[in-house]
């Protein structure tokens, strides 16, 4: 435990308000440390002249804030707190510190100069087929165009292709072309959903749905998992009480637990769904990465929900382009709200996107990125073969359990301080208090294998230690 003694005399306003200011400020210039453990409130108001109250409240700002967390019977502990944080809670390149492993951000495995060389035949071809058309065209090139809403008419009917590949029946006239899947969930939720209502989803889940739901002032509820995916009892339950509407989940390797539903689980939410008319948002951004897709939770009920795949994370991530299969009721709104928010997605990408899954360079970037993402899961395997760990072959990142008496932001601080960066639950967690003591290692950031090996062997030495401090905690 430290011996914090706050400065509130350097900050107007509130006492409790002064307490977590002076708070932040030592943190930010290092004479707190994340991971440390603050004074208990009855020490910290005696030393302040306070009441056990204001101390309180002032903790309660803190964590409000982000920059504290409390855990029943073992006290409040200073968080790590990333240095740049975004609207995600995730670190992007630009930010990581010189000389930092990135095993934050989930990128795909990379294919190195196969993806450059696929990104210039296509637009090559794409001008060859502008250089061609210039002496007869009359009016500017569809490219260079707003585009209908919805998207054109040859990427919807691509689109509706590439879901069907995956298991969901599609029509052209079904199909939504957004930029991006962000864009998507986002449109989803604004058309579905008003302020102060309810969105189910996993208890820890994709941080960009916490980002959309904050910008639309939407509450989240987090449902437990367990190894089947999420827990139907649980499901039936948040649905019963008639606050939710919508549930958004990601079934094939969830992010961050690495979980996938099995195909009994995935028919069992789908009923429950149906019984108590929730609408599914499934967010399918991982299940072409599998050998063998699994079969959607929406294949035999497409008209539940909204079934939403992107090619960012299984092609390349500057594709900003997903589709949505869209139930026959709700198309034309989520047409007008794309159209209101950003017209279509970029016609040149979208064109460049259905080229690809047309000449079949998707797929073969996309056996690429398996093929580099098992080797590194190999390596994984073998540098934390001791440690409890889920991930798959297939997969970007891992879901690590933390041995010992570690805490996730404890580790992650740690981690820092050896010069690699990693996700913890707070990252992910729908409400505070239910974090795990795990962390998210994304296998794909680093642009080689030997520093993918460097970062790992790194958080082996750290999980071999005892946590900073673990003799003081009782």
């Amino acid at each position: 435990m430290t011996t914090w003694r706050p400065e509130v005399r350097d900050f107007g306003g509130p006492r409790y308000r002064a307490i977590a200011d002076a708070l932040a400020r030592d943190l930010a210039e290092g004479r707190l440390a994340p991971g440390d453990r603050l004074p208990t409130h009855r020490d910290l108001a005696r030393a302040l002249g306070l009441t056990i109250g204001t101390v309180t409240r002032a903790y309660g700002e803190a964590e409000r804030r982000g920059l504290v967390q409390g855990e029943v019977g073992r006290g409040t502990f200073v968080r790590h707190v990333s240095p740049a944080p975004d609207p995600f809670g995730l670190r992007v390149r630009e930010t990581t510190e010189p000389g930092t492993i990135d095993l934050a951000i989930n990128l795909p495995a990379p294919v190195g100069a196969e993806l450059s060389q696929a990104l210039s035949r296509t637009l090559r071809q794409v001008a060859d087929a502008l250089e061609e058309a210039l002496p007869r065209a009359e009016v500017e090139p569809d490219l260079a165009g707003y585009q209908p809403r919805g998207g054109a008419r040859n990427h919807r009917v691509i689109g509706a292709r590439w879901l069907r590949r995956l298991g969901v029946e599609a029509e052209p006239d079904s199909v939504l072309v957004f930029p991006g899947a962000q864009q998507a969930i986002l449109i989803v939720l604004a058309s579905t959903l008003r302020p102060g209502d309810t969105v189910l989803t996993e208890q820890l889940t994709y941080p960009g749905l916490k980002a959309a739901a904050r910008l639309l002032h939407l509450n989240l509820h987090g449902l437990p998992l367990d190894e089947e995916g999420i827990v139907p009892a649980a499901f039936e339950r948040a649905c019963a009480d008639g606050a939710a509407r919508v549930l958004y989940t990601v079934p094939t390797l969830q992010n961050p637990t690495c979980v996938s539903q099995s195909q009994a689980r995935r028919a069992e939410i789908a009923a429950i769904a149906e019984r108590h008319e929730v609408l599914i948002l499934e967010d399918d951004v991982h299940g072409p990465l599998l050998e063998s897709p699994m079969r959607p939770l929406l294949a035999s009920r497409p008209d539940l929900g909204c079934y939403l795949v992107t090619l960012s994370k299984t092609v390349a991530p500057g594709l900003r382009v997903a589709f949505l299969r869209a139930p026959a009721a709700l198309g034309e709104t989520l047409a007008s709200n794309l159209w209101a928010s950003t017209f279509s997605a970029g016609p040149l990408l979208a064109e460049l996107t259905c080229r690809w899954i047309e000449d079949g360079t998707a797929d073969r970037l996309l056996c690429a990125r398996r093929d580099e993402a098992r080797r590194r899961h190999d390596l994984a395997a073998d540098l934390l073969r001791d440690a409890v760990w889920k991930g798959h072959p297939s997969g970007y990142h891992i879901w690590l359990q933390l041995p010992g008496s570690w805490r996730a932001e404890q580790f992650a601080s740690e981690a820092t301080r050896l010069g690699v960066s990693i996700n913890t639950p707070a990252t992910f967690a729908v409400e505070r208090g239910l974090e795990p003591r795990a962390v998210r290692v994304c296998l794909g950031s680093p642009p080689t294998r030997d520093l993918l090996a460097t970062g790992l062997l790194r958080l082996r030495a750290l999980l071999d230690r005892e946590p900073p401090g673990a003799a003081e905690v009782v």
